[in-house]
């Protein structure tokens, strides 16, 4: 009785879905895809059909097994007919379906591409940005006051990294110290210190005051007693730091100064708010083992940035590695899966 019942069963499923496939085949494109699943419901239920009965009766199944894997031969020729009707109305081969889920496969892709151009782009700024700092970094050092007669021309330079060279005095009084910075110490130590920001008083009268980073110094160093009266500077223009999110902001009133705002400090001090801020330079291997505060820079490392070519080509290079990996992995879920579509089609068209 359950063997009767479950071959009833069967072909009337067979029915109904030979109903369906007719149907879907006169369709749009979109609803092909519904034809592989209906042809593999049937024959998975067909298989699951034939292994539940008993080794003894495989043959009474074999014909269910049979009419699950090939249709009939008038409705075969039916459904044939019908899918030679639609490929000559100019309906395509289904193809990669381009919905919400292959969007969310294809937007890394765009991502880590732009990125890894991106990059590249920065790479070739930054190189000709390095070039244009070591050109100025090599010419020879002019007096602040012809320098800034140069600035009212209309073919001024751009006033950073140029050298300058400054006679005057120091202001001791009203010195800030930038910090903390890190200095690298001989056997892979590390000091920490601040940078020294002191008021210059030029001795040429056509020279406004300025503002000159002295160097790096020690926690506990201190002025000089009586300080320095008469000092001459050889050193490069510089900007405003730009500092990280991380960190924090400048706080005068407490005597706090964690990074260089030239505009603020010349306020600060009280020498105008147009102030030039100047970095004074070391002549590299001059004093060998002699330890003198403040320490200037060398000027080699003035040119530098906190991210140089070759770091953005290798950040270009992760990108596009990801960006191949990703693609790839896209490449192989659209228009993988879209050829097993094809061949689950043909194959049932066939009779196979």
């Amino acid at each position: 009785m359950a063997l009767r019942l479950g071959r009833r069963w069967a072909n009337l499923f067979e029915r109904q879905a030979a109903k369906i496939l007719d149907h879907y085949l006169l369709q749009t494109p979109a609803k092909q895809d519904s034809v592989q699943a209906v042809a593999l419901g049937i024959d998975s239920i067909g298989v699951a059909t034939n292994l539940s009965g008993p080794r003894s009766g495989g043959a009474v199944f074999r014909p269910v097994v049979q009419q699950s894997r090939v249709l009939p031969p008038l409705h075969h020729q039916q459904t044939a007919g019908l899918a030679t009707s639609a490929a000559k109305q100019g309906v395509p081969p289904p193809g990669p379906k381009l919905g919400l889920s292959s969007l969310v496969l294809l937007a890394p892709c765009g991502i880590t591409l732009y990125l890894g151009l991106w990059q590249l782009q920065r790479r070739e700024q930054k190189i000709a940005m390095l070039a244009e700092r070591q050109q100025k970094l090599a010419g020879d050092p002019v007096s602040l006051p012809e320098l800034l007669a140069s600035q009212g021309s209309e073919s001024a330079p751009d006033l950073e990294f140029r050298r300058v060279e400054l006679t005057g005095t120091y202001d001791v009084s009203r010195s800030i110290f930038v910090g903390p910075r890190v200095k690298s110490a001989p056997g892979g130590m590390t000091e920490k210190g601040f940078h020294v920001v002191t008021p210059l008083m030029p001795e040429d009268k056509r020279a406004p005051p300025v503002l000159v980073n002295r160097g790096w110094v020690p926690n506990d160093w201190t002025e000089p007693p009586g300080g320095e009266t008469k000092v001459t500077v050889c050193g490069v223009v510089r900007g405003s730091d730009q500092p990280s999110q991380f960190v924090p902001p400048n706080a005068p009133e407490a005597g706090e100064w964690f990074f260089i705002d030239a505009p603020r400090m010349a306020r600060e001090t009280g020498i105008g708010d147009n102030a030039l801020l100047i970095e004074a330079t070391s002549d590299v291997g001059s004093r060998p083992g002699v330890a003198r505060y403040p320490e200037p820079r060398d000027p080699l490392e003035l040119a530098k940035f906190r991210i140089m070519p070759q770091d953005h080509l290798n950040y270009a290079m992760t990108w596009l590695t990801l960006f191949a990996a990703v693609s790839t992995m896209a490449y192989m879920r659209l228009f993988g899966r879209s050829s097993r579509r094809k061949q689950v089609v043909l194959k049932y068209k066939d009779g196979t």
